[in-house]
C-alpha cells in the first residue's frame, strides 16, 4: 500500500489553498449575513467549501465523505428549492448536483498525485484477473468516445464520466483504507445512514410526501415513479430505483452486522432495528428487481457464513429452500387492481403482488418493454459489434438523436454494455464481476479473523445483490450510489489479509514485549 499517502500532508500550496478557501468563505457569509438571505448559488459554494476543503487537505478523506453525501445532497437541494419557488427562479442544473462528483474528482486527482510522489512503491493493485480487465474496460470506455456512431462527444464523455469516474474506486478504495478502524465508520455508516433513509421513505409512503418531496417530484419526474395512483417512496434520493439501491446495500450490512463480534455490542443489539428501517423502505419503493437483488444477496451470506467445508451443505440447503420459495409463491393471471385508498391501507397486499408478477415476467408491461429493448440491443450488436459508444443512452438529451439513444438506455446492465461498448466491452465486464466475486471467496477463506471475514461476506452480497438487481433493474453501474457501492465493495476485499497480517503482527510484538 502507499505509507506516503497515509502518512505525508499534501504539498504546502495545497494546504494554502484550503486556508485561502476557508478565508474567503467566512467573508462571504459575512456579506450573506448583511445583504439578507442567501442565493441557492452562494450556499452550493459555502458547502462545496465545506466538503471539498478536507478532501483537497487530505484525498482519503474524500472516500468517507462521498459516501456521506448520497443520501444527504438531495435533502439540501430540495430545501433550496422550496425557499426559492416563490421567486420562479428553480434551475434544474445547479452547483449542489455537481457536488459529488466534484469529491469524486478530487480524490482520484489526489490518489493519481500521490501515485505519482511515491512512485507507486507498495502499493497493492488488488487481484490482478479484476485490475487488468478492468483498466482494458475503462481504456475502451475513453476510445468509444471517439466513435464515429456517437451522436455528439459531449455524451460520450458523459458516458465515459458515469462509468470510469467510480470505476476507479475500486483501487481508489484499496489505498484509502489502512485499518480496520476506517473500514468499520464506513460499514456504520450504511447501517445508520440506511436506517435513517429507508424510516424516511417508509414515512412518506405511509403518512404522505412533504411539500418539498412533492415538489422535488414533480420537477424531477418522480411522478412517473408510481404505481397506480400512488406514488412509490424514494426517500432523500433523487429517485425511487437509486434509493432501492441503497437499501440493498444498507439491509446487506444490516445482515453482516448481526454475526459479527468487534463491531461493537451497541452497534449489533440494533443491527435487527436497521434491517426492518431498511427492508421497509425497499418495500414502499416496489422494485421488484431489488427485492429479487436483496433476496440474492441474503442468500449469497447464507452459504458463505461459516466452514468453507460446509459450503455445499449450505449451497444444497439455500437451493432447497429457494425452490421451496418458488413453489409457495402464488400465482395469478393478473396484476392487483387496488385504488389509492386501498393502496394506502393493503401495502403488504401490493407488495405481494409484486414479487408474485416475478412469476410472470412476460405479462408485466414494464418486461415486455426491456425485452422489446432487448431485443432490438442483440439485433444491433450485428451491425454494430464494437458498440455505438459509451453515453448513447443519454445522446439524445444533446443530439436528439433518439433513435441512436434507444438502443442505449436497456434497463439492463448488460444489455447497456453490449449496446454502448459492443461484445469487448461486455466480455470484460461479465469478466470483472465474475472475477470480483470469485476474488472475494478466495479472500474470505483465507482469513482467520471472524470478522474479517465478514467484511469479505459484505462484499460478496454486494457484488452479487447488485449484478443480479442490474440484470433487469437499470444500469446500475452507471447510477449512484449504486457505482460507487459496487466498486468499492470490490475494491476494499484485497485490504483485508493485510490488516489481518498487520494486527498479528502487531499482537506477536506485544507479546514478546510482555
Amino acid at each position: 500500500m502507499l505509507e506516503t499517502a497515509g502518512t505525508r500532508r499534501p504539498p504546502w500550496m495545497i494546504n494554502l489553498l484550503a486556508v485561502v478557501l476557508v478565508l474567503v468563505a467566512s467573508g462571504v457569509l459575512i456579506v450573506v449575513f448583511h445583504n439578507g438571505p442567501p442565493s441557492r448559488t452562494i450556499m452550493a459554494g459555502l458547502l462545496g467549501v465545506l466538503v471539498l476543503t478536507p478532501v483537497l487537505m487530505r484525498w482519503q478523506t474524500g472516500w468517507l465523505i462521498l459516501f456521506a453525501l448520497f443520501p444527504v445532497i438531495n435533502l439540501i437541494r430540495r430545501a433550496y428549492y422550496l425557499a426559492e419557488i416563490h421567486l420562479n427562479d428553480v434551475s434544474f442544473n445547479d452547483l449542489f448536483v455537481a457536488l459529488p462528483d466534484a469529491v469524486a474528482l478530487l480524490t482520484v486527482v489526489g490518489f493519481v498525485l500521490s501515485l505519482r510522489v511515491s512512485g507507486k512503491d507498495g502499493y497493492d493493485w488488488g487481484d490482478t484477473m479484476i485490475a487488468r480487465p478492468l483498466k482494458l474496460l475503462i481504456g475502451l470506455s475513453l476510445l468509444e468516445i471517439f466513435n464515429p456512431l456517437m451522436g455528439s462527444t459531449i455524451a460520450g464523455l458523459n458516458g465515459f464520466r458515469q462509468f470510469t469516474l467510480y470505476a476507479l474506486f475500486y483501487f481508489v478504495t484499496q489505498a484509502a483504507v489502512r485499518s480496520r478502524a476506517q473500514l468499520s465508520v464506513w460499514f456504520k455508516m450504511f447501517l445508520i445512514i440506511g436506517a435513517l433513509s429507508g424510516a424516511y421513505g417508509a414515512f412518506q409512503y405511509i403518512f404522505g410526501f412533504p411539500v418539498y418531496d412533492q415538489m422535488w417530484a414533480q420537477m424531477y419526474a418522480v411522478t412517473n415513479q408510481t404505481i397506480g395512483d400512488q406514488m412509490r417512496a424514494f426517500s432523500s434520493f433523487s429517485f425511487t430505483s437509486t434509493f432501492s439501491h441503497y437499501m440493498v446495500v444498507a439491509a446487506s450490512a444490516a445482515l453482516v452486522a448481526l454475526r459479527m463480534k468487534r463491531i461493537g455490542t451497541f452497534t449489533r443489539l440494533l443491527s435487527p432495528f436497521f434491517l426492518v428501517c431498511m427492508l421497509l423502505g425497499l418495500a414502499v419503493t416496489f422494485v421488484r428487481s431489488s427485492y429479487v437483488g436483496l433476496l440474492v444477496a441474503g442468500l449469497v451470506g447464507l452459504v458463505m457464513t461459516g466452514r468453507p467445508s460446509g459450503r455445499w451443505k449450505r449451497l444444497i440447503f439455500v437451493a432447497a429452500l429457494s425452490a421451496v420459495l418458488v413453489g409457495v409463491m402464488p400465482h395469478s393471471h393478473g396484476d392487483s387492481d387496488l385504488g389509492l385508498g386501498q393502496q394506502a391501507n393493503q401495502t403488504g397486499q401490493l407488495v405481494a403482488n409484486r414479487i408474485e408478477s416475478l412469476t410472470r415476467p412476460t405479462d408485466v408491461g414494464s418486461m415486455s418493454i426491456r425485452f422489446a429493448a432487448w431485443q432490438q440491443v442483440i439485433h444491433n450488436s450485428t451491425m454494430y459489434p464494437m458498440g455505438a459508444g459509451l453515453g448513447i443512452g443519454a445522446s439524445s438529451r444533446f443530439t436528439g438523436n433518439y433513435g441512436l439513444a434507444s438502443i442505449g438506455y436497456t434497463e439492463s446492465q448488460l444489455f447497456s454494455m453490449l449496446a454502448e461498448l459492443g461484445y469487448p466491452g461486455l466480455i470484460l465486464y461479465v469478466w470483472v464481476v465474475l472475477a470480483g466475486m470469485l476474488f472475494a471467496m478466495r479472500v474470505h477463506d483465507r482469513l482467520q479473523d471472524p470478522d474479517l471475514r465478514m467484511f469479505a461476506v459484505f462484499s460478496l452480497m454486494v457484488q452479487a445483490g447488485m449484478t443480479v438487481l442490474g440484470l433487469t433493474g437499470g444500469a446500475v453501474l452507471y447510477t449512484l450510489p449504486g457505482s460507487a457501492c459496487y466498486w468499492a465493495a470490490m475494491g476494499f476485499v484485497s485490504v483485508l489479509p493485510r490488516i489481518e497480517a498487520e494486527e498479528k503482527a502487531r499482537e506477536e510484538k506485544l507479546a514478546c514485549a510482555a
